[in-house]
């Protein structure tokens, strides 16, 4: 999955069969998946080697399919519950030329998909999508169950749905408010752009709000990614409360360039709305 790229229009057809293991059926997992803590679901899995791009719980963007096993991933939630799971590939297992998923990824609802185009280094192109989705909820991948034409996994819901999870979020919610307005005094983000619009920590639970937060201010992707495979919510807030504490003191310190008459440009923030805001 890369970043979307440019305007698409149009939209996705398709149909068939696909191989799961030893038998067969219509493509596509038609019911919505059970959403109390500890349920499991066999989903499609979108297969995510550049963190940068691993969607959060939370967060809403844009994706770039244009690869077979992606774009089949997506015709099978299409087809069914709309939802996959979008999961990072395990880098140590990678670098060892092993196959492996990292332990957590991300139940992803599918809002919308538009047809776009893919074009390489000699200047072909190819048929593509831009996918619109919504980070859900932090998914255990339990087993992978196929590779082809897409990858499959059972997967377990870490945290029920609609409950909260008793997380205390109180000083995320103060320290993400300050990087917020940081981000807005430095023109790192748009005026107006609703960064405090973060999940409900009593509907959605503290897990999923900090999760939001990581990603709306733009902390660093492989951290991101590391928080993401804390399944406990009190930790999980305290470290990404930490993160955005560390992202702070960077925009404190931008801004006093700035005052100085210095170049106060980061290179590094991601300019643009905030994710999941």
């Amino acid at each position: 999955a890369d970043a979307a790229d440019g305007p698409p229009a149009g939209g996705l057809k398709g149909g068939g069969e696909v191989s799961l293991g030893a038998f067969s059926r219509r493509r596509g997992f038609r019911r919505r998946p059970p959403t109390g803590a500890g349920a499991e679901a066999d989903l499609p899995v979108v297969l995510q080697s550049s963190l940068e791009l691993l969607t959060l719980p939370g967060q809403e963007q844009e994706l770039h399919f244009y690869d077979s096993s992606n774009l089949a991933a997506l015709h099978a939630a299409l087809q069914g519950s709309r939802v996959f799971v979008h999961a990072a590939l395990d880098g140590d297992a990678a670098a060892q030329r092993r196959f492996a998923v990292r332990d957590v990824g991300t139940e992803c609802e599918v809002l919308g998909v538009v047809a776009s185009t893919k074009s390489n280094t000699r200047g072909e192109s190819s048929q593509s999508v831009v996918v619109r989705v919504r980070g859900v909820r932090q998914r255990r991948v339990c087993a992978v169950l196929q590779m082809e034409p897409h990858v499959a996994a059972r997967s377990e819901v870490i945290h029920g749905d609609g409950a909260g999870d008793g997380a205390d979020t109180k000083a995320l919610d103060e320290r993400f408010r300050a990087c917020w307005a940081l981000l807005q005094d430095l023109g790192l983000r748009p005026e107006g752009a609703g960064g405090a619009a973060l999940p409900d920590a009593e509907h959605d639970g503290g897990a999923v709000r900090a999760l939001a937060a990581l990603a709306a201010v733009g902390v660093p992707a492989e951290r991101r990614a590391e928080a993401l495979q804390i399944c406990d919510p009190a930790e999980l807030v305290g470290v990404a409360t930490g993160h955005i504490e560390e992202e702070e003191r960077r925009l404190r310190a931008l801004r006093t360039i700035r005052d100085a008459g210095g170049d106060c440009s980061a290179p590094d923030a991601e300019a643009g709305p905030p994710p999941g805001a």
